[in-house]
C-alpha cells in the first residue's frame, strides 16, 4: 500500500512533482522554417517572411502594388524586425510624380538600442536623391527616381567595408570609395524594432512627419541581411523573379497596412513593362 502524495498537474507541466515543462516545440508544429518558442502550456510561431498563421500554414500573395495617398498619421504598414543587421540590401518598385519634391521616404527602422533611441536606424529617405541613414548617419547618394515610371531600386550596406552601393533598374549607378569615404564601417543595426512603410520614424512607429511621407506607388519592398548578388538585382529589375527578403518580405506589409494605402493588384511593378528604362551611364563612385 502507497501513502505517498500524487500531484495533478497544471496545464503545461509534468512528471511526479510537476516539475518539468513540457516543450510543445517538440512536435515541429511550426511550417515552412517557421521558428518555434515555447511557452507554458502552448508555442508561438515565428514565420519567415511571407507566410502567416498559427503555424505558418498560410503563404500570402506577392503580387500587389501599394498607392500612398494621404500624408500624415496614416499611409503605414509596421513590421517588427528580429534580428540584427551589419549589412543589408534594400530593394523595391516605387513611381513617383515628378510634382512630389518633399523628400520622400519609402523605409525607415527605428530601434531602442539600449538607453538610445536610434531613429533612423536603417531610413531610406529622399526620392528626390536617395539618402541612406544608418543609425543616425547619411550617405547622401544623389539618384533620383521621381521621374513618373516605374523603377527598380536597390541600396546596399556593407558594415565590414563601410561600402554602400545603389542599383536602379538593375544597374549599379552608384558607390562610394571606401578607401576614403567609408560609411558607418564596423556598425550594427540592433534587432527589436520598427520597419514602416512610408514614412520616416522620429520615435518608434511614431512622429512621422508630413514632409517626409511617400506619396505614389511602391511594390516589392523586401529586406535582405546581406549584399544580394549583381544577377539577383538585375533579374528583379527585368521581372524575371520575385526574390523574397530574409529580413522582411513584401507580402509581410499587406495585413499591418492602415486605410492610407490602397491596395492594387494584380501588381503592374511586377508583371508590366518598365515605362522608363534607365539608361545606365558609367558607375560613379563618390
Amino acid at each position: 500500500m502507497s501513502y505517498g502524495h500524487q500531484c495533478t498537474c497544471a496545464a503545461g507541466f509534468e512528471g511526479s512533482q510537476c516539475q518539468t515543462n513540457i516543450n510543445e516545440c517538440s512536435s515541429a508544429p511550426c511550417q515552412n522554417n517557421g521558428h518555434c518558442v515555447d511557452q507554458t502550456n502552448g508555442y508561438k510561431c515565428y514565420c519567415k517572411p511571407s507566410f502567416k498563421g498559427t503555424n505558418c500554414e498560410t503563404e500570402i500573395s506577392t503580387d500587389f502594388d501599394m498607392e500612398f495617398r494621404r500624408q500624415l498619421g496614416v499611409g503605414t504598414s509596421v513590421v517588427e524586425m528580429r534580428q540584427e543587421l551589419k549589412a543589408f540590401t534594400v530593394a523595391f518598385w516605387m513611381k513617383v510624380d515628378p510634382s512630389q519634391l518633399d523628400p520622400g521616404t519609402p523605409i525607415s527602422y527605428a530601434v531602442q538600442d539600449g538607453a538610445k533611441l536610434e531613429d533612423n536606424a536603417l531610413t531610406i529617405h529622399d526620392y528626390n536623391g536617395f539618402n541612406i541613414w544608418v543609425n543616425g548617419q547619411k550617405a547622401s547618394t544623389n539618384v533620383a527616381a521621381n521621374d513618373g515610371g516605374w523603377h527598380h531600386v536597390a541600396l546596399i550596406w556593407l558594415s565590414l567595408s563601410g561600402a554602400w552601393k545603389v542599383y536602379k533598374d538593375g544597374s549599379l549607378v552608384r558607390q562610394n570609395d571606401i578607401n576614403t569615404d567609408a560609411f558607418q564601417k564596423g556598425q550594427r543595426i540592433a534587432s527589436g524594432g520598427s520597419f514602416v512603410l512610408g514614412q520616416e520614424q522620429d520615435a518608434i512607429a511614431a512622429n512621422y512627419s508630413a514632409n517626409e511621407a511617400f506619396i505614389g506607388k511602391m511594390s516589392q519592398m523586401n529586406v535582405w541581411s546581406y549584399e544580394l548578388p549583381e544577377k539577383d538585382i538585375a533579374d528583379m529589375a527585368r521581372h524575371a523573379n520575385s526574390l523574397i527578403g530574409n529580413v522582411v518580405g513584401w507580402s509581410d506589409f499587406y495585413d499591418p497596412a492602415d486605410v492610407g494605402i490602397y491596395k492594387i493588384t494584380p501588381s503592374a511593378a511586377r508583371t508590366g513593362e518598365l515605362s522608363h528604362r534607365y539608361n545606365p551611364s558609367p558607375v560613379v563612385v563618390v
